[in-house]
C-alpha cells in the first residue's frame, strides 16, 4: 500500500492548496475527521472534482499520521507558470522570510483561489 499514490495524492495539481490545507488539518487535529471530509468534499465539488470517499480519506489521514506521506508542494515546473500575484516589494520581503519556493507556493495558492473567486466576483 506504501508504493501506491492514493486518490487524494493524485489530485490535479491545482488543487494542491486544498491538499496542503487537508494536511494541516490532520497534523493539527484540530478538526474531526468528518468535518474535514466534508469540509475537503466541498473544495473538491467546487474545483469540479468528485468527492472523496470515506475510506478513501481515513486511508490518507492514516498515510499521514505513520509519516508516510509529506506535506504537499507546488513543484518548480507548475509554480513557474503562475502568475505573479505579489507587488515586487512585497514579493522580495516574503522570499527573504520565507524563501522563493514557499512564495511561488503561496502565489499558486492565492491564483487558485483567485479563479475561484473570478465567476462570483464577475456576477457582482
Amino acid at each position: 500500500m506504501a508504493d501506491r499514490l492514493s486518490t487524494i495524492e493524485t489530485l490535479p495539481l491545482h488543487l494542491t492548496a486544498d491538499v496542503q490545507w487537508l494536511y494541516d488539518m490532520i497534523v493539527s487535529r484540530r478538526m474531526t475527521q468528518l468535518a474535514m471530509l466534508a469540509e475537503f468534499n466541498i473544495r473538491l465539488e467546487a474545483a469540479g472534482e468528485a468527492a472523496c470517499s470515506q475510506s478513501g480519506f481515513n486511508r490518507y489521514v492514516l498515510k499521514v499520521r505513520e509519516g508516510s506521506v509529506r506535506r504537499p508542494t507546488v513543484g518548480a515546473s507548475a509554480a513557474s507558470t503562475v502568475p505573479d500575484v505579489f507587488s515586487s516589494a512585497f514579493r522580495a520581503v516574503l522570499v527573504s522570510a520565507i524563501g522563493e519556493a514557499a512564495t511561488r507556493a503561496q502565489e499558486a495558492a492565492l491564483a487558485v483561489l483567485a479563479a475561484r473567486l473570478r465567476p462570483e466576483m464577475e456576477a457582482v
